[in-house]
């Protein structure tokens, strides 16, 4: 009630001009970014006053004026982080505003502190959401390594795990980050994330999906197989069975990954048994079209190995793909036809 009635009776914009008129009050910016974080956690409609009284330009303010303050930093970035969810308008305005190079340098200053780290990955997954100008604009500050340092600094923090592999997933659509990412050790760091984590499905499912994104060029793919990746896939997909998003993400980097052979010139996935884990899979979420998808792939590229050929025909298996390819005949049909023509 108090917050509707601040944001009602015009307190937003009296909380930025304040902020504005009284720069260096640490006092003041440190409660005015508490305010504004708490304001744009309450609703969508906040996020806009804010983003109309210019609330991102005096938080941006308040971290370049007090960047040696811990509390007005780990507020701001909180305010931000906040503000970049679901709001384009704020998420133009940090970067118009030079803000993700101000985040990195605040990242860099308490690379120590849990808090600040998980907001500021937390910004940086949203800003790169759909959106390719700021996935290139955050590695281009440098924030790659800086996330990635987050996650291994802080490997038993839930918050900062989640929120960094969220931003790392995002960053991994673009060639050139993944380039980045593979050059700071990211893929050892989100695998011993994904173990550390091994029951917190959100984590699961962005560090898979990182994974996917990274096993898209061979570079990734090779790094993620000499890691133990596929075998650190496949163990979360039976942890997490019953939740689409890592089942999705799974089959999806299961598929990319079985266009690969291991050190012994097997088919990495047959060699860590991914068989069962798709079939299984596609059991347990008919109606998903990507779990069908990609699974489909999946299974074609492993059709060709005489053993995982025959697993193919039994009856049962026989069903699940008939059925994907009967209600997904765009994403799955000309894959079961090939899976078929292996018989």
């Amino acid at each position: 009630k108090n917050a509707d009635a601040i944001s009602k009776g015009g307190g937003i914009a009296a909380v930025v001009h304040a902020m504005v008129r009284h720069p260096f009050d640490p006092i003041l910016q440190e409660s005015g970014c508490s305010v504004l974080w708490n304001l744009a956690r309450r609703s969508e409609t906040n996020k806009e006053l804010i983003a109309e009284a210019d609330g991102v330009l005096a938080i941006l303010g308040a971290m370049r004026n007090h960047n040696g303050v811990r509390p007005i930093q780990e507020n701001a970035a909180g305010a931000l982080w906040n503000l970049a969810c679901r709001s384009e308008s704020n998420k133009t305005a940090i970067y118009n505003c030079g803000g993700l190079e101000v985040l990195v340098h605040a990242m860099a200053k308490y690379s120590n502190v849990a808090g600040i780290c998980e907001h500021i990955s937390g910004v940086f997954w949203n800003m790169m959401w759909q959106n390719e100008p700021r996935r290139v604009a955050i590695r281009g500050v440098g924030a790659i390594p800086r996330i990635l340092a987050a996650m291994k600094r802080h490997i038993r923090r839930v918050g900062v795990c989640e929120q960094a592999c969220g931003a790392i997933w995002n960053a991994a659509l673009n060639l050139e980050n993944r380039a980045a990412i593979l050059q700071a050790d990211g893929v050892m760091t989100i695998l011993v994330t994904m173990k550390q984590h091994e029951l917190m499905s959100g984590i699961a499912e962005h560090a898979i999906g990182s994974l996917w994104n990274l096993s898209l060029e061979q570079p990734g793919a090779v790094a993620i197989i000499a890691s133990g990746g596929v075998d650190a896939i496949i163990s979360s997909m039976g942890k997490h069975e019953h939740v689409p998003g890592v089942q999705e993400e799974a089959c999806g980097a299961l598929s990319s990954l079985a266009a690969y052979d291991d050190e012994t010139r097997n088919n990495c996935v047959e060699e860590a048994l991914g068989f069962a884990p798709i079939v299984a899979a596609m059991k347990r979420h008919p109606r998903n079209a990507s779990i069908q998808e990609h699974a489909c792939l999946a299974l074609m590229r492993l059709s060709s190995s005489a053993e995982t050929s025959q697993l193919l025909t039994s009856k049962n298996v026989r069903a699940l793909l008939a059925a994907a390819a009967k209600n997904f005949p765009e994403q799955c049909a000309d894959n079961v036809k090939y899976i078929k023509a292996q018989w």
